[in-house]
Formats: C-alpha cells, structure tokens, sequence
C-alpha cells in the first residue's frame, strides 16, 4: 500500500512514484538474431559485388513499395520511387567496368524515365515531368559518351546512325525541358529564369551544345549550334550577373568554347 511505498522510498533513498513504476514495468528482455548480415552498413562499399548487394536489397524494398503506390492514384509517389530505381542503377554504374553492362544499365535508365514521361500529365504534374525530362537528358548524355569510348568504327554508316539518333534523342529531351518553362500564354521564353530552376536551364542550354560537339557527320552545321547554345549560356549570365554562382565553372568553358569555336569551324570550312 502507499505506507509501505512511503517506507521503501525513505530507506532507499529514492522517489515512491519510482517504486510505483519499478513494482508496474515489466521486464523484458530481447534476443535478436539475424541469420544474415544486413546489406546496408555503416562501411563503406569499396567493390561492384558489395554494391550489388545493397543495389539488389533496395531494389526489393522498392519494387515492394510500387506493388502498393501504383501511378494510378499515387502519381507522385510512383514517380519518385521510379527516380529512385533510377538512381539505384546509376549508383551501381559508378562500380561497373564493363561498358557493355553500364550502356545496358543506362537504356534500363532511359525506358524507366521515358515511359513515365508519355504516361503523366504534363499539365497536372509539370514538376515531375521536368525532373524526368532533365535526368532523361543526362541518361542520354552518359550514354552516348560510353558509346563514343567503345570506339567503334565511326566510319560505318550503321554506327553513324546509332550515334546520330543517340544525339538527337538527347537534344529533343532538353529542347522539350526547355520548353516547359516557356510561357504558357505566348509561349515565350522567360526573360528571367527562377532561382530554382536557372541552374538547370542553362545545363539543359549547355547539354544540347555538348550533344552538338559530338555529331559525327555535318560537322560545321552541328558545331555552330554548339557554338550558339553556349553563347546563349554566357550572354544569360553576362546580363544577370547573380546567377553566375550556380553555374560558375560551366560558364567559364562556354566563353573559352566562344574563343575556339570560331577557329575550328574556319578550319573545317577551308577543308570542305
């Protein structure tokens, strides 16, 4: 009773609501084993075969998690865990070497991001689209420079081509970006891009001129548009000064591209 509390509390030195909770807890006691060692650890992943592990592990948990967020009724929580599988696959790219397997696993990329892009509404959904859009892009970009590294025979007319649709696929990818920021009355472009999106804007301006570089026939055409989307870069950025932070070291490769463009494209005139 709560006389005996009282006694209990004064010989032991402590409170009686202590000796209230300690005579009401009960003690449990817990034996965890783990057949297997979880894949995610606080080590760090030094190897393809330990990446592949945490790749294969997040994988399950994530398609899990689509099997209940389907894109018909959690749009942006489908869309997400796409991204993530995305993302899952580009980490797991990082410690591949074999260029056959990372081009597979980049085309896994692009039909994951291009079909959402057909299946979500542009007009409900903007934000997602052009997240999708912009990663899409890069897909294509790291694709093509994987492509470019295999060294094929750039002279054959099949190789030619798989390398010229790759580039267009990547420039009508940005172009489709940059149009979704465009406005939606005339249709113009904005004369000021917001904070949060400037940065990606003049990537997307500077992707397509990468793309353009790398074309391999009609060499003085595509090397011009090149030429013109990095200016678009650094006359952006000369008329709006406080954006230079967010893309300070791409800016600086668009104006010495502006100095040595020029001479290229005269040397391939005088050779044609």
């Amino acid at each position: 009773d709560s006389s005996d509390r009282l006694l209990q509390a004064a010989d032991r030195d402590v409170s009686p609501n202590e000796i209230v909770r300690s005579s009401l807890t009960p003690q449990f006691q817990f034996q965890l084993t783990l057949s297997t060692p979880p894949p995610i650890t606080c080590s760090y992943i030094l190897d393809y075969e330990q990446a592949r592990q945490v790749f294969l592990f997040a994988m399950d948990k994530i398609n899990s998690s689509k099997s209940y967020y389907i894109l018909d009724g959690f749009v942006t929580d489908h869309v997400e865990l796409c991204q993530d599988t995305s993302q899952l696959y580009s980490k797991l790219i990082f410690f591949e070497s074999n260029i056959d397997r990372k081009c597979k696993m980049h085309k896994r990329r692009i039909d994951i991001l291009s079909s959402l892009c057909k299946e979500i509404s542009e007009e409900h959904y903007l934000y997602l689209v052009r997240q999708l859009l912009f990663e899409l892009g890069e897909c294509y970009s790291m694709l093509l420079d994987l492509k470019l590294e295999q060294k094929y025979d750039l002279n054959s007319s099949k190789t030619i081509e798989k390398i010229s649709h790759l580039i267009q696929l990547g420039i009508s990818t940005f172009e489709h970006f940059l149009l979704t920021m465009n406005d939606k009355k005339t249709n113009e472009k904005p004369e000021n891009y917001a904070d949060e999106y400037v940065r990606s804007v003049l990537l997307a301006y500077f992707y397509i001129g990468r793309f353009h570089s790398k074309s391999i026939h009609d060499r003085i055409e595509h090397i011009q548009q090149s030429l013109n989307q990095y200016k678009i870069i650094v006359d952006y950025v000369d008329k709006h000064p406080n954006v230079l932070e967010y893309i300070e070291q791409e800016y600086n490769i668009c104006k010495e591209m502006i100095n040595l463009l020029p001479l290229k494209l005269e040397k391939l005139r005088q050779i044609k």
